[in-house]
């Protein structure tokens, strides 16, 4: 079985780079704002506790780092409730029962935003700081008069 003639050398130089120094792609992503995409949003349960939890999976679009992927975790409760229903509105997604949620999930996918990113005693954080892709049918719920 013959495959189709695929031209793969533009990406002879990456892979030698990669060869020298494997860890370049496994290097941690520094603390720091990026724009990222939303590519995955599942409702989970955390394994420690059993509670509900908002499994998020980003990729970075830049400016450094692209490709690269960021993992958002945020564990549901009374306590993170205000954390959570802001991260929802952020991207966009305003719910008139929370307990709508899961059919709902589709609608986080492709948001992009701005996040920052932070470590402190070996925790990551990640903050959702605002959406970049508003679409324009939601842009004028945004002005403030």
């Amino acid at each position: 079985m013959s495959s189709p003639a695929i031209d793969l050398s533009q990406f002879d130089a990456e892979y030698r780079r990669q060869l020298t120094n494997p860890d370049a792609a496994q290097s941690e992503v520094p603390d720091g704002r990026y724009h990222v995409n939303v590519e995955n949003v599942e409702l989970t349960e955390a394994k420690s506790s059993g509670a509900p939890m908002l499994k998020w999976t980003l990729r970075i679009l830049g400016p450094s780092h692209i490709n690269r992927l960021l993992w958002h975790n945020k564990v549901i409760s009374t306590n993170s409730m205000p954390f959570v229903a802001q991260e929802l509105k952020i991207c966009g997604l305003n719910l008139e029962n929370f307990s709508d949620l899961p059919r709902h999930l589709g609608k986080l996918l492709d948001v992009q935003l701005e996040i920052t990113k932070r470590t402190k005693d070996a925790y990551i954080n990640i903050y959702f700081e605002n959406r970049m892709n508003v679409p324009k049918d939601e842009e004028d719920d945004l002005v403030p008069f």
